[in-house]
C-alpha cells in the first residue's frame, strides 16, 4: 500500500534517494530538495539551472552526485546542504556511485564517465556504444593520420584514413571547438574556458598551455611550427614560440574562421548577433597576422564560416544561405538557399556544404545523400584528396566518410560489439518499434567461408519499395552491430530495413509513428 506524505510543489520529480529513515533527497525539473523528517517537509538546496530533471546518487551520508539532462554534474560533500557544479559533459542521463570514491555517469549515445576521487576529476572511459557529444572539427596532417575534437574534451584519432577511430586522453573536460596539426606528431586543440592543449607525440599525451584570456576559443590555425593563431569571443591571439606565450593582435566580436593563403596573407571574420541585427566583419592580414585590416562590414549577414580560396574568390555560409565573393570580400552574393555551419572548397570550383556539392563555383549544386536530421548539425568538412572526405558533427558524434567525392555519404560510426562471434547471420527486430523518430537496428555477422569480413549493406525502403536511405555499406568483421536510423525527415508509415550480404539477405518491417 502507498500513501501520499507530501508534495514539493513542483510538477516533475525525476529522482529520489533516502540515506536513512529520515533523511532523503529528490530532484525535479528545477530543484534539488532535501527532507530530514521522512518526507513530511522538503527544503530547496540547489537550483541546477533549469536542468529538465536528472538523477541523484549518494556514495555515503556526506558525498552525493547529481547529473542533469543539460549535461552538468553537481557534487555535495556535506549531506546535500550545498552543491557545486564540477563539469559539463552534455546529455547525461543516469549515474551510480559505490561506497567509495567512485561514481559512474552515463548518457545519450553511450558516453560513460568515471570519477575515482569523489568528483574532483572525471574521465571519459571506453563505451561499447561509441562516442557521444558534438564533434566540432577535423584535421588530417597526412593522408592516413587524422584527428577530431569535440565536446567534453573528446579527441579522436585515425591512422587508417578514417576507417576507424580511437579516443585519446586529452586530460580535460572542456568543449574543444577546433583542432590543428602541423604534422603527425605536433598538434593543438582549443575551446571553452580559454583552453589550449598541445601534443608532441601524436595525441598520446596532451599538456595545457598558458591560459588565454577568452571564455570560448573557436578557431585555431598555425602557419608554421612556431607561429599560430587562436581566436574566440572578442580577441585573436598570436604565438611565435609554439604556444608557450600568446598576445592579442585583433579585437572584435566572436572572431573565428581563420585561414591563410600563404605564410603572410590570411583572413578571419568577427561576427555579432542580437535580436535586432546580424553583422559580420571581414579582416585581412598581409604580415603574418601582426596587424589586421577590416576590408568589409556586412550588415544583416551572420557567417558561421568562410573560406577564402585566393585574394579574389571566397565562400561563406550562414544558417540558411551560401554566399560567394569575387572581389576580395567586399561584396557577397547568395549562390544557394541552403546553409549550415560548415563549408569546404578544394579549389575555386569544387566545394561542399552538408548534403550539397558544386563543381562550377556555385553556379549549380546537386544534392548528395546525407542521413542526418538537419544538415546544420555538421560542424566541419574536410577532404584529404579529390575523392576522400569527411563530415563530422551531431549530438551523437556522427562521422561521415566518402570515397567517391561526396556521394553518397555513408556513416562509418556503426556501433559494434565483438565479445562473442556469431555463428550465423541474424537480423533483430528494430527497437523501439513503432518509433518516433529514432530507432536502432541490430544484426549479427558471422565469419564467412571466404575470409574474416563480409561486404554488408543495410538499406531502408518505403512501403512502395523505393530506397529511402543507406545506413551501412562497407566491409564488416564478424560481430554484432547496431545502426541508428533517424526518421525525422520522413513521414509516418511502414518502412522496411534489409540486410544484404554476398550470401545472405533478410528484410523486416518497422513503423514510424509521429
Amino acid at each position: 500500500t502507498w500513501f501520499s506524505v507530501s508534495a514539493t510543489g513542483n510538477k516533475s520529480i525525476t529522482s529520489i534517494q533516502f540515506l536513512d529513515q529520515q533523511t532523503g533527497f529528490c530532484a525535479s525539473s528545477k530543484y534539488i530538495f532535501k527532507t530530514t523528517n521522512a518526507g513530511t517537509n522538503w527544503d530547496i538546496k540547489c537550483n541546477p539551472n533549469n536542468s529538465l530533471g536528472g538523477k541523484l546518487s549518494f556514495s555515503n551520508n556526506d558525498t552525493g552526485y547529481y547529473c542533469n539532462w543539460n549535461g552538468k554534474i553537481y557534487t555535495t560533500f556535506n549531506c546535500g546542504e550545498t552543491w557545486d557544479s564540477t563539469i559539463s559533459w552534455g546529455l547525461t542521463t543516469s549515474l551510480s556511485s559505490s561506497r567509495s570514491n567512485n561514481c559512474i555517469v552515463v548518457g545519450i549515445g553511450g558516453k560513460i564517465l568515471k570519477t575515482s576521487n569523489s568528483g574532483i576529476n572525471w574521465s571519459c572511459v571506453s563505451s561499447p556504444f561509441g562516442i557521444l557529444g558534438y564533434l566540432n572539427s577535423i584535421t588530417f596532417p597526412s593522408i592516413s593520420v587524422g584527428f577530431i575534437c569535440g565536446n567534453g574534451g573528446v579527441v579522436l584519432k585515425t591512422t587508417n584514413s578514417g576507417n576507424s577511430w580511437t579516443a585519446q586522453n586529452s586530460n580535460i573536460s572542456n568543449v574543444l571547438n577546433d583542432v590543428y596539426f602541423i604534422n603527425e606528431s605536433t598538434g593543438y586543440a582549443a575551446g571553452s574556458g580559454g583552453i589550449v592543449i598541445k601534443t608532441t607525440n601524436g595525441g598520446l599525451n596532451w599538456i595545457s598551455l598558458s591560459f588565454v584570456n577568452s571564455d570560448n576559443l573557436q578557431s585555431l590555425y598555425f602557419i608554421n611550427s612556431q607561429t599560430g593563431f587562436v581566436s574566440g569571443n572578442y580577441s585573436m591571439f598570436k604565438t611565435t614560440n609554439s604556444g608557450l606565450n600568446w598576445y592579442i593582435v585583433l579585437n572584435d566580436d566572436q572572431i573565428k574562421s581563420t585561414n591563410f593563403l600563404n605564410q603572410y596573407t590570411g583572413y578571419c571574420i568577427g561576427t555579432y548577433r542580437s535580436v535586432f541585427t546580424n553583422q559580420t566583419h571581414l579582416f585581412k592580414t598581409v604580415n603574418q597576422g601582426e596587424t589586421w585590416t577590416q576590408i568589409s562590414f556586412l550588415n544583416s549577414i551572420f557567417f558561421n564560416n568562410i573560406q577564402m580560396i585566393n585574394e579574389t574568390i571566397g565562400y561563406g555560409i550562414e544558417d540558411y544561405k551560401v554566399r560567394k565573393t569575387t572581389d576580395g570580400g567586399l561584396n557577397w552574393n547568395v549562390i544557394l538557399d541552403k546553409g549550415g555551419h560548415a563549408v569546404y572548397f578544394e579549389n575555386e570550383n569544387t566545394g561542399w556544404i552538408a548534403g550539397y556539392k558544386t563543381t562550377n563555383g556555385g553556379l549549380n549544386w546537386y544534392s548528395q545523400y546525407l542521413d542526418i536530421q538537419q544538415s546544420w548539425l555538421i560542424q566541419s568538412i574536410l577532404f584529404i584528396n579529390n575523392s576522400t572526405g569527411f563530415m563530422v558533427g551531431g549530438y551523437e558524434g556522427t562521422i561521415f566518410k566518402t570515397t567517391d567525392g561526396g556521394g553518397p555519404l555513408i556513416p562509418i560510426a556503426v556501433n559494434s560489439f565483438f565479445e562473442v562471434i556469431p555463428n550465423n547471420y541474424f537480423v533483430f527486430q528494430n527497437y523501439p518499434n513503432p518509433f518516433n523518430p529514432q530507432t536502432k537496428i541490430k544484426f549479427d555477422i558471422p565469419a564467412n567461408a571466404k575470409g574474416q569480413s563480409s561486404n554488408v549493406k543495410l538499406v531502408i525502403y518505403d512501403l512502395l519499395g523505393r530506397e529511402v536511405t543507406i545506413l551501412v555499406n562497407e566491409q564488416l568483421k564478424p560481430g554484432t552491430y547496431e545502426a541508428d536510423w533517424d526518421g525525422s525527415n520522413f513521414s509516418s508509415g511502414v518502412y522496411f530495413y534489409k540486410i544484404i550480404t554476398d550470401d545472405f539477405t533478410e528484410t523486416k518491417k518497422m513503423i514510424l509513428m509521429k
